[in-house]
């Protein structure tokens, strides 16, 4: 007998099982006032705006800018940097965007739309030159007209900050020559004598970069004449300084 009242005593100690509950509630309701709290101060206007901006004409922004938060900054500073973050993305989307205008123009004076063409995405703008307009085909020493669309593009970026990244593509006919051996050295050398030519107009080298893709990542497949001539192309992008 006395083992069993041992037994019932030291099965009666520690906590009730109410005050757990009980704990967990308060828990709950002290979690909850705390979003309501954040709620009413964060202005939901503005936070779906940054969502609208980021997500908007430049697409989802990959990387970027973060807002880093530490212990000591209230909820009032992070909302003045989301405004901050909006005001910034609209005015590069805006820069960008009127310089592509302006290039659009130039295009369609000149009588280019069927050789050129400017694209805006989430990268930043891209003016997108077919090989007709730049290089003769198996070579990539500049065309006289070559030279003047490109300084009209050099003058468009010269006074901006974002970094450019100048893109070389061939189709899929091989060459092998002694100056280029491979599609490999052609798409190089295209681009590398584009960022040279931006260099000589005063685009700063640390903005610039050269990039040689060869007959890998064409636009259309290369399987007639004219979709081979769309991808035998250069790409000048204009990076968006969010994304770079």
């Amino acid at each position: 007998m006395a083992a069993k009242r041992k037994r019932r005593i030291s099965e009666k100690k520690g906590v009730d099982p109410w005050i757990v509950t009980y704990s967990d509630t308060i828990t709950l309701v002290l979690c909850f006032f705390i979003l309501l709290f954040s709620f009413s101060v964060i202005d939901p206007v503005k936070f779906n705006q940054v969502i609208a901006s980021v997500r908007g004409s430049f697409g989802v922004i990959d990387g970027g800018k973060t807002i880093v938060v530490d212990s000591a900054e209230t909820l009032g500073n992070i909302e003045e940097d989301i405004s901050q973050l909006i005001e910034q993305i609209e005015a590069e989307q805006a820069q960008l965007q009127d310089m592509a205008k302006e290039l659009e123009a130039y295009i369609e004076e000149q009588g280019l739309e069927d050789s050129a063409v400017t694209v805006i995405s989430e990268r930043g703008v891209t003016i997108r030159l077919l090989e007709d307009v730049l290089f003769d085909i198996g070579r990539a020493d500049l065309k006289p007209q070559a030279e003047e669309i490109l300084a009209k593009v050099g003058s468009a970026i010269v006074g901006m900050d974002n970094s450019v990244r100048v893109e070389g593509y061939t189709c899929d006919i091989p060459i092998s020559t002694r100056q280029f051996p491979s599609n490999w050295e052609l798409s190089t050398a295209r681009s590398t004598t584009v960022v040279r030519f931006f260099e000589d107009k005063d685009i700063e080298g640390n903005r610039l970069t050269a990039v040689g893709y060869g007959e890998y990542r064409p636009l259309e497949e290369n399987d007639s004449e004219e979709n081979r001539r769309q991808n035998r192309r250069v790409d000048i992008v204009i990076l968006s300084n969010l994304t770079d």
